[in-house]
């Protein structure tokens, strides 16, 4: 079951079946999105030059368990990593609607009362 997309491109994303585990007569066999980002260059003339550098990030997707009864999938969710992007979003927002709120309260404080004359 990998279905590999952009084969020719540097990102690739299959999803990838481990080895199965065999657990009180049944079959549990995990699942997982391998997305990779690859780059490489090489040239050939006076001397043999290459370089490359990729990323390879893995989130478990589910745990297919297999029995006489048939096959259910069990889904993984990532709380932590939802926890994370949450928290990444608050710090993005945060800095922002205060700078917003800065400038604002800057203005309100420049501006004198109309209709008020000092002694």
């Amino acid at each position: 079951m990998s279905g590999r997309i952009g084969k020719e491109w540097p990102l690739t994303m299959e999803i990838v079946e481990g080895d199965p585990i065999q657990v009180e007569g049944r079959e549990l066999t995990p699942s997982v999105r391998v997305t990779s980002w690859v780059r490489r260059r090489a040239s050939v003339g006076e001397g043999i030059v290459g370089r490359g550098w990729g990323v390879v990030h893995m989130r478990p997707l589910a745990v297919l368990d297999r029995s006489d009864d048939g096959q259910a999938p069990l889904l993984i969710h990532d709380r932590t990593a939802r926890s994370i992007r949450r928290l990444f979003f608050v710090a993005l927002v945060v800095p922002c609607v205060a700078a917003v709120l800065i400038c604002l309260a800057r203005r309100v404080t420049r501006r004198k009362p109309v209709g008020l004359t000092t002694v």
